[in-house]
């Protein structure tokens, strides 16, 4: 308050001192970390320390320029002269956009893109009407509570373009449109790059918008309800990046992608386009980036469907042909990629067998993916050292009987699935201790592993996530996984033994399933303490016994809970009504003795209810406020002494 109240009384004051401080923001803003290291390495100053000076000296900007902004100073101050503004990739920590903004009537570029910026996009930015670039593009996030943090509704996107006549750069990415693309836009002559990306948008797009002179940058990915199609393209056209994936544009790839001379990146994966690739394709000598996955394509013939086209494309980094039919082998001129970094053709029907060591000459080859063809992986390399250390690998349905050996050498590895093979035996002990530090994701389901060479008391990959074990014939003890997992997946084994309360340690657990095994004494009583992480939770088909958890916290995550078929007693604990995001309770086949529990039709998303089979009493009553309104499966048959109700739903 004191900070405030001196500030509106030394606004000019104030004015003054902004503008060193956002000299020093826009030169020490987070976009460029190298360089930011070089000076703080060049002062002295540890770069955590200077990252931080960096976000509060923003978070002051922001607060001083809103303020002094709001008093009137005579517009030819230092200040109104500014014409660009770049405040990206800091931490504003939520805060908005300063209506204030709008008396920078100078400015012809604005970037305030990745710094946690949040609320309406205020109608004032529009008064900016010199601009030629504006990005307010934001990060996209899965969690939908973090997600669309800036939205552009009132006033509407429409607004934007009809008073930002000049922009030659548009960049909206991962903002809330939720609207139409404006067909003004396809008058934008000077538009040269329009970026966006996971908008909401819907509609049609305006086709004219892909035959604007200037345009190289088009990015609408991640728009499911945005619908379109590729016009003929001109001769010469300046597009060097086409980014669609995740829409719903339709029709044929046109036979004028060949004037496409420039083109550098190419995505479309999981859109709906149908009909043949053009011949045309192997012109595209600049293509860098090329995803064409989970389409309806084919190809003219099947020489042209082998691959062998692909070989013209010398500077890819980036090829992406998964779901797309492919038939025949790999073909061997793929090894003359020298630049390939990404190889994803998993999902096709490709046959023959694959040595690792056909990838030897990709020395930048760091994802591979070659799960779910026809393919056989032959494991004669032993410790090959030539082969690219891979990041990504996948490997599923490829025929494997043991664990290929070239992994002792791939200690980058972050992603490695090997699913679906016919892998035997134990888990050997270099397969535990190889990427301990970077291994993030591993699946080793639908094999036929019998346990591990060395039985762990804790699993050591230290960075992992996502284990999926499931569907093995994992005999032993219940072996506990990294404090960083946030899915464990390992149902469909042969465990038996007790669930280590250890369990409760992993604070960013999300998903357990230890379904279809053997498994058997009382549940940890601490599994409430993951309430604020534990979304599903599946124990079917165990010999548990003893009382269900019940130290559901405020706040509980719990969208399932399936329990069934055990021989649990007690009561359903009263703590579930605290996870009111529930949406599938199965408590069935069990030996709870309880009256019906009426409190859970407070639960508005609780859609499917499971309680067969075991001894619930009483009169089945509607609650008094919601009722069990989104209920749509519910299982209440062999009972005793039920007494039903005329209100039950």
């Amino acid at each position: 308050m004191m900070m405030s109240a001196l500030l509106c009384c030394n606004s000019r004051k104030a004015l003054s001192s902004i503008i060193p401080l956002m000299v020093v923001i826009q030169r020490l803003n987070l976009g460029n970390l190298s360089k930011e290291k070089e000076v703080t390495a060049a002062h002295g100053m540890g770069w955590s320390v200077m990252r931080k000076l960096i976000m509060l000296l923003a978070l002051t900007f922001l607060i001083v320029v809103s303020m002094a902004l709001s008093t009137p100073t005579a517009p030819s101050s230092a200040f109104f002269s500014f014409k660009s503004l770049n405040l990206s990739c800091n931490n504003f920590n939520l805060s908005q956009i300063p209506s204030q903004i709008g008396r920078l009537s100078r400015l012809t570029r604005l970037n305030l893109s990745f710094s946690n910026l949040s609320g309406q996009i205020p109608q004032q930015i529009f008064n900016l009407s010199r601009l030629i670039s504006l990005d307010l593009s934001s990060y996209y996030s899965t969690n939908l509570i973090l997600d669309f943090k800036l939205k552009l509704h009132k006033p509407s996107f429409k607004v934007l373009v009809q008073h930002l006549t000049n922009l030659k750069v548009l960049h909206l990415s991962s903002i809330n449109i939720s609207s139409r693309v404006p067909e003004l836009l396809a008058n934008f002559s000077p538009l040269e790059s329009l970026r966006l990306s996971h908008c909401r948008l819907e509609g049609e797009f305006p086709v004219g918008i892909f035959q604007l002179p200037n345009l190289k940058i088009l990015d609408l990915s991640d728009n499911r309800d945005l619908k379109g199609f590729l016009p003929p393209f001109q001769l010469k056209s300046p597009l060097k990046s086409l980014i669609l994936p995740v829409t719903n544009f339709v029709g044929e790839l046109p036979s004028s992608f060949g004037n496409l001379a420039y083109l550098e990146e190419l995505d479309i994966h999981n859109c709906n386009f149908t009909g043949q690739i053009p011949y045309s394709f192997s012109n595209l000598s600049k293509l860098v980036h090329l995803d064409l996955s989970y389409n309806h394509l084919s190809f003219h013939s099947p020489i042209f469907s082998s691959l062998s086209w692909v070989g013209n494309l010398t500077k890819i980094t980036t090829l992406g042909l998964a779901g797309f039919n492919l038939k025949g082998s790999i073909p061997s001129n793929v090894s003359l990629l020298k630049n390939l970094e990404v190889l994803d053709l998993h999902s096709n029907n490709l046959v023959g067998s694959v040595e690792m060591s056909a990838f030897s000459q990709l020395k930048k080859l760091r994802i591979l993916t070659l799960s779910f063809n026809n393919l056989t992986l032959i494991n004669k390399t032993s410790t090959n050292k030539s082969i690219p250390n891979f990041r990504v690998l996948g490997l599923a349905f490829c025929n494997l009987t043991e664990f290929p050996k070239f992994l002792h050498n791939q200690d980058l590895l972050r992603f490695l699935d090997v699913s679906f093979n016919n892998i035997q035996g134990k888990i050997p002990s270099w397969m535990c201790s190889i990427n301990t530090n970077s291994l993030e994701y591993l699946n080793l389901s639908h094999n036929l592993l019998i346990g591990f060479e060395k039985d762990p008391t804790v699993l050591q990959w230290a960075r992992i996530h996502t284990l999926d074990l499931r569907f093995n014939k994992l005999r032993g003890s219940f072996p506990l996984p990294p404090s960083s997992t946030s899915s464990y997946l390992i149902s469909h084994n042969k465990l038996v033994g007790e669930v280590s309360a250890m369990l409760c340690n992993l604070s960013a657990l999300e998903t357990l399933d230890l379904s279809f095994n053997n498994l058997s004494g009382s549940l940890p009583q601490c599994l409430g303490n993951l309430s604020d992480s534990l979304s599903l939770l599946d124990l079917r088909r165990n010999n548990f016994n003893g009382s269900i958890p019940s130290t559901w916290r405020t706040g509980c995550k719990l969208k399932m809970i399936s329990i069934g078929y055990n021989q649990l007693q007690g009561q359903v604990p009263k703590s579930l009504a605290k996870c009111s995001s529930l949406e599938l309770i199965d408590f069935g086949n069990n030996l709870i003795i309880d009256s019906f529990p009426s409190w859970l039709g407070n639960l508005e998303d609780l859609r499917i209810l499971i309680l067969r089979s075991n001894s619930f009493y009483g009169v089945i009553d509607k609650p008094q406020t919601k009722g069990f309104s989104n209920l749509r499966i519910i299982d209440l048959s062999q009972q005793f002494h039920w007494k039903v109700a005329i209100n039950v739903l």
